[in-house]
């Protein structure tokens, strides 16, 4: 989709991230979902430099047990739970690209109902995917049986479970195409209806440009 390439390093996974955000918020004022960014800890390990005399930075990892970027819930009241991934690989997802913790999460999360998925965007192709989480965990169970070989490191494009997803209805990315009633948003289903839009708005937006 033209016009959403973004290059360089500094704008990898944030730049996703920012597309969903914008998501969730058409979301949640046309009533179809209300999802929210997954607050993460990062635990940083620092190191004394005896020639500069100051604390460096030489690692990082993340704290928690398994969780995923988003967690959600749809109008009707069906739980969703995704974490997003880009990628500029031509051919697929590498699956070193997803955490064990994430996966943990899938595990557990599928078995009690709970609708769970990765959002992936290909700089390479200029595209936006979704997989859900049984074909993901598919994917990385036989990575691991096959002991990480190259012939199993990745989920392709292909995949008939890759589905391709795009803006619609004025959303940035329709990344919930196909699990809410689309007679919902065409009938004009509006938050609206239950809290001033102009106050969620606001408070979605609190803090922003403050330095």
């Amino acid at each position: 989709m033209a016009g959403y390439t973004q290059r360089g390093g500094a704008f990898k996974g944030a730049f996703l991230e920012n597309v969903v955000n914008r998501a969730n918020e058409g979301y949640l004022f046309r009533g179809i979902a209300k999802v929210d960014k997954t607050e993460t800890k990062v635990s940083v390990r620092r190191k004394y430099n005896t020639e500069t005399h100051k604390s460096e930075i030489v690692g990082a990892e993340f704290r928690g047990g398994p969780k995923v970027d988003f967690n959600g819930i749809l109008r009707g009241g069906q739980a969703i739970g995704f974490d997003t991934k880009e990628t500029a690989d031509t051919l697929g997802l590498p699956l070193k690209e997803i955490r064990d913790n994430q996966i943990m999460y899938f595990r557990l999360a599928v078995p009690f109902g709970e609708t769970c998925f990765l959002v992936v965007y290909s700089s390479a192709h200029d595209r936006f995917y979704r997989i859900h989480a049984n074909k993901v965990l598919m994917y990385w169970d036989r990575w691991q049986a096959n002991k990480r070989k190259h012939g199993y490191n990745l989920i392709p494009y292909k995949d008939e479970d890759m589905a391709e997803i795009k803006p619609q209805y004025g959303l940035t990315l329709d990344y919930l195409a196909g699990l809410y009633n689309n007679a919902d948003v065409l009938a004009g289903s509006k938050l609206s209806q239950y809290l001033d839009e102009r106050a969620v708005y606001a408070f979605i937006n609190r803090g922003k440009g403050r330095r």
